[in-house]
Formats: structure tokens, C-alpha cells, sequence
């Protein structure tokens, strides 16, 4: 079982394997639906009015993404704890590799990076300190903090990073 402080930090040392097949329950249904409203998240990214002129009603696409989303964000939380970071970095990551902002290439992609980065910040939470499990949070705040910093100062929040 997971320790309270660990919740706090992000730990996947815990993690069964009876929690990852939970976890992928709830995400992969997720993220095929909003791999499909992906045009629709494309409509949002252009704001409201560009929406609603396309026959889009902005507020319920954000209803049903946010309603999606809290099912797998609550089952991987109550498994692993909070482990920041990592939804900054990926889609930052992913814009900047592709060269695009669309949801139908930062949805998809952000998933891949992401999992790429808290694997390889796993790992170094695992050799940091011999004998020590570094929180994830600690690594992933390593280079997510001077990145968050760095976009601050650019403005870069938005899809056209």
C-alpha cells in the first residue's frame, strides 16, 4: 500500500499490476473519445465564437472533456499519488517537435511523450541516491520547473508555442 507522504510526492514503486490494468481501463476508452473529438478540441483551440460559428457548443465539449478526464486522472492519482510536471511538459514537448498545435496531434502524442517522461524520470528517481527512491515529483520538477519558467517569460501557454 501506498504511504500518505508518497501520495503527496508521486511513487510508482507501489504500483500491482492489478492497478495498471485499472488504469489503462479507464484511459484507453478516454483517450479513443477524445482522439475523436479532437476537431472539436481543434475548434476550441480557436476560441469560443470560431466554435460556435462551426456549430460547436464550446461549453458542453468542455463539460464532456472535463467529465472524460476526471475518471482516469482519479484512478492513476489514488495508484500513484500526484506527480507534477508532466502534463506541461509533453504537450510543450510535442508542439515544439511537430510544429503544430492541433488537439488531433497534441492529444495522441501528448499520451506517448508523457509516458516517456515519467518512465525515464522514474528510472532516474531509481539510481539518483543508491538505496533511496527519489519522488518522482523531485525529478520531474527538475526539468519542469525551468521549462514552466521559461514559458512564462515567452507567453508560451498557447497552441502557436
Amino acid at each position: 500500500s501506498i504511504q500518505p507522504l508518497y501520495l503527496l510526492y508521486g511513487n510508482l514503486s507501489g504500483v500491482l499490476w492489478w492497478q495498471v490494468y485499472a488504469m489503462l481501463a479507464s484511459a484507453v476508452p478516454t483517450i479513443l473519445i477524445i482522439i475523436y473529438l479532437s476537431r472539436y478540441i481543434d475548434l476550441l483551440m480557436l476560441g469560443d465564437d470560431v466554435a460556435k460559428a462551426s456549430g460547436v457548443n464550446p461549453v458542453n465539449v468542455r463539460r464532456i472533456l472535463v467529465a472524460l478526464t476526471s475518471v482516469p486522472l482519479a484512478v492513476s492519482l489514488a495508484f500513484t499519488g500526484i506527480i507534477g510536471f508532466v502534463g506541461i511538459m509533453a504537450p510543450y514537448v510535442v508542439r515544439q517537435m511537430t510544429g503544430r498545435g492541433s488537439g488531433s496531434v497534441v492529444v495522441p502524442w501528448s499520451g506517448l511523450v508523457g509516458s516517456l517522461i515519467l518512465t525515464y524520470s522514474y528510472l532516474a528517481s531509481r539510481i539518483m541516491i543508491k538505496g533511496y527512491v527519489v519522488p518522482i515529483t523531485a525529478v520531474t520538477g527538475i526539468a519542469g520547473i525551468p521549462l514552466l519558467m521559461w514559458m512564462i517569460a515567452r507567453g508560451g501557454f498557447g497552441a502557436s508555442t
